[in-house]
């Protein structure tokens, strides 16, 4: 079974992209995002029996904090050493989520220190 993405972003409210849509115009640089997705539909294949599912986004919210930046990188991290069941990234994919992330969030202080 696979996983496709529907073209659209959620209307009103739900597009926090907006906040970042003239920094979109570079497509080197990478944005944080947490979003909320669930299912549209699902397409079978009748002669294969392969299904794709379609999910939509229901809310997208990008992370512009220092602080929330170094919460999500661990966050994903966990999240995929849980789903690969993996405990160390290959290289190439740890070089990927770091350059997603600002050097300075990997530098902050711990929590109650200042």
């Amino acid at each position: 079974m696979s996983v496709n993405l529907s073209g659209s972003l959620p209307s009103g409210d739900g597009n926090g992209l907006s906040e970042i849509v003239y920094d979109l115009n570079d497509a080197r640089k990478i944005h944080v995002c947490i979003c909320l997705v669930s299912g549209k539909k699902g397409t079978t294949d009748f002669e294969s029996g392969e299904t794709v599912t379609t999910a939509r986004l229901r809310r997208i919210e990008v992370i512009l904090d220092p602080e929330d930046l170094k919460l999500a990188e661990n966050l994903m991290r966990r999240a995929l050493d849980r789903r690969t069941g993996r405990e160390a990234l290959p290289y190439d994919l740890e070089e990927e989520i770091r350059g997603a992330f600002p050097e300075d969030a990997e530098n902050l202080p711990p929590e109650g220190s200042d």
